[in-house]
């Protein structure tokens, strides 16, 4: 559930989200920040989750089960304001920054 930062929001997903798959929040310019808690992805594809999200600065994803996960191509792709990242080490292999 977002929460609202000023004119930006704080992205919080937990383990109750579901069908959260590709291109799901592409081109949200309003996000600033995701956190992932807990979330085991039930969808083979994640690529470009967050791809375009351009005032994306922060993302802790070291919580994301990706064990389902085939693609995740391109997921921050375009998200040329991301300075801050934490991931797991399975998924450094999917991380791409252009």
């Amino acid at each position: 559930m977002p929460t609202d930062a000023g004119n930006y929001y704080i992205l919080r997903i937990s383990s109750t989200a579901t069908l959260i798959g590709p291109g799901t929040f592409k081109n949200c310019d309003r996000i600033k920040e995701v956190y992932i808690d807990n979330f085991e992805s039930k969808i083979p594809d994640a690529s470009e989750m967050f791809s375009g999200c351009s005032s994306l600065k922060e993302v802790n994803v070291s919580n994301f089960n990706t064990r389902k996960v085939t693609d995740m191509g391109g997921m921050f792709t375009s998200c040329s304001s991301l300075t801050k990242r934490a991931l797991k080490a399975s998924s450094i292999l999917f991380w791409s920054s252009k």
